[in-house]
């Protein structure tokens, strides 16, 4: 539970707690890791570097796991408003588009400068795994690799693709800045690979999976009398919805990492960081909520409960 300030590390440990809490008035701030008190030669320096941006990077990583649980629901709790906000912005919004649309309509302006660049990055991110999935999809050696060096290979060769034929630039080389872009481009695509099909997505379509599909599609669902052909079914038809949310939380978390990000606590709920907060809008419904106030399913039942109607966003 954060009461005033929860800055640098007391931020990530906060947002890395089982069921995270925070005060009304609570400032969060977020920064990338600081390192101080050392004498720098050009040696010393190259090797900070390196180590601060993979402590960054697996800062940024780790946080997605514990908060994508509460991405999903806040998620699962606005779905319902996205054909009401398609209407009013009379424009054809993706559904994450009507989410983070949504979102940010409730965020202070810090919130807004995290929210624009995560999602100037998931653009950004969206571009590059389409690429490599259409690559390796076509590659017999990510297919039948003997080792896993070649499906690397596969997937890094991509990546120097497609860092060529973003960078226009005459002045752009990869020894300059491409090289760098590209590991970081490796690690994102191999941590996306590695949850494709991982156990926090599992867990989110097992938490809120029938709330990501149309009424009619949960129909369907409950006809199919085999449990596990059933879950199978929904897996196939959640999955797909949800792998665009995880890449938006995981630029989010990077972004968090990137800069300083200082955000209030009802930010932190809204983007799925943190979940309450105690004295906060009454629209921010907390996870909490849903848990004490709507009673649990039949063992067999495959739709969930509804979301109480009485909270409105």
């Amino acid at each position: 539970m954060a009461t005033g300030l929860a800055a640098s590390a007391a931020a990530d440990l906060l947002c890395s707690g089982g069921y995270a809490i925070a005060h009304a008035g609570c400032t969060i701030f977020f920064h990338g890791v600081r390192r101080s008190g050392q004498e720098i030669t050009v040696r010393v320096a190259s090797n900070i570097a390196e180590s601060l941006r993979r402590t960054n990077e697996r800062y940024a990583i780790a946080l997605p796991d514990k908060s994508v649980r509460r991405l999903g629901f806040r998620y699962a709790w606005m779905r319902g408003y996205f054909e009401e906000y398609r209407t009013r912005t009379s424009k054809p919004h993706s559904d994450l588009a009507c989410f983070t649309g949504l979102i940010s309509e409730k965020l202070s302006g810090g919130g807004m400068e995290v929210m624009a660049r995560a999602q100037e990055r998931t653009g950004r991110y969206e571009a590059l795994v389409d690429h490599v999935m259409r690559t390796v999809a076509r590659s017999r050696i990510f297919k039948n690799p003997k080792r896993t060096a070649d499906t690397e290979a596969v997937i890094i060769k991509s990546i120097i693709d497609f860092e060529k034929s973003k960078n226009k630039d005459a002045n752009w080389t990869y020894a300059r800045k491409g090289l760098r872009q590209a590991t970081n481009d490796f690690l994102l695509v191999r941590e996306y690979l590695n949850n494709y099909d991982g156990d926090p997505l599992t867990r989110l379509c097992d938490n809120w999976g029938v709330h990501f599909l149309a009424r009619a599609e949960v129909e369907e669902l409950d006809a199919i009398e085999d449990e596990e052909e059933r879950t199978a079914e929904m897996y196939k038809r959640v999955k797909p919805l949800v792998r665009p949310l995880w890449l938006f939380l995981v630029a989010l978390c990077h972004c968090l990492q990137d800069e300083d990000c200082e955000l209030t606590a009802a930010d932190a709920c809204w983007l799925g960081l943190i979940d309450e907060v105690i004295g906060g809008p009454s629209d921010l419904c907390p996870f909490r909520f849903f848990v004490e106030n709507v009673p649990d399913p039949e063992p067999e039942a495959t739709t969930a409960p509804p979301i109480p109607a009485s909270i409105s966003i």
